[in-house]
């Protein structure tokens, strides 16, 4: 418990956190925000969608779900929660600065638990702020087809699957953080994993009918996890092969991040600070 206050005093005497903080309530609100909008300004004067392209009405399959209009700001939150989760690692080991904290507290497991455990509070606990303040501000925008549903079943599964998949992010970018110590090149291994490869790797799908690459796909971190979220809200289209279910795809994610974050703390015990 000693380890743990210190670890959360020293998270928000930072002031790296209260920006990532800050700018990850930002994203999740302001992309909500700016979605509905879009979508409001597709009303005709019916009040019917009008898709601004073709001048047609679209029926209620073809709108946007709410519910993912409400949780789009997660794809760029992720960005900002692994800033902070690789900062709360190299932070300290790339000043030399953890020497001190392993003085104080030797054992260097206690201290990786702690430091991991503090992140994933304030990640959680800003992703669902993040949702209720989103749901708010566009509940008078999202109206019909549009709207959200709380009584759905697969809408609450897509809502508690973005707190899900924040704090999958977390734990693996403090397990990144713990392996490279050195702040850009861990954030850049992060961004690499969850953003770059999953391009890459659509863009060699659309060009080729190689089945490996598809499968290769369907089990990167990002894209697994993502089912939890996307599942249900958003199916696949016709002719398009169906990827992990929601459950296997975060239990998929989740694996990835224990096994970095083991990594790492195997990593921190062994290793000169």
């Amino acid at each position: 418990m000693r380890v743990l206050r210190a670890e959360w005093i020293k998270l928000w005497t930072v002031r790296s956190t209260w920006v990532t903080t800050l700018l990850t309530l930002a994203l999740m609100i302001g992309m909500a925000v700016l979605m509905a909008q879009a979508i409001g300004s597709m009303e005709g004067p019916s009040g019917r969608a009008i898709d601004p392209k073709t001048g047609m009405t679209l029926t209620a399959d073809s709108r946007l779900p709410g519910v993912t209009v409400v949780s789009l700001g997660y794809m760029f939150a992720q960005l900002t929660v692994a800033v902070m989760s690789v900062l709360v690692m190299t932070g300290e080991l790339s000043t030399r600065m953890m020497r001190t904290t392993f003085a104080a507290a030797p054992r260097r497991f206690s201290v990786m638990v702690a430091k991991t455990l503090v992140v994933l509070v304030v990640t959680v606990t800003v992703s669902y702020a993040g949702l209720i303040g989103a749901y708010f501000a566009t509940e008078d925008m999202l109206t019909g087809a549009s709207a959200v549903d709380l009584s759905q079943t697969v809408q609450q599964r897509a809502l508690v699957g973005v707190g899900l998949y924040l704090a999958c992010v977390c734990v693996l970018s403090v397990g990144i953080g713990g392996l490279i110590t050195h702040t850009a090149g861990a954030i850049c291994v992060v961004v690499g994993v969850l953003m770059v490869l999953p391009t890459v790797f659509q863009i060699v799908t659309l060009s080729s009918d190689a089945a490996w690459v598809h499968d290769i796909y369907t089990y990167l971190p990002s894209v697994a996890g993502e089912q939890v979220i996307l599942q249900g809200v958003k199916p696949p289209a016709e002719g398009e092969p169906a990827g992990l279910r929601a459950r296997e795809g975060i239990a998929v994610f989740a694996g990835y991040a224990a096994a970095v974050w083991a990594l790492a703390a195997v990593t921190l015990k062994v290793r000169d600070a």
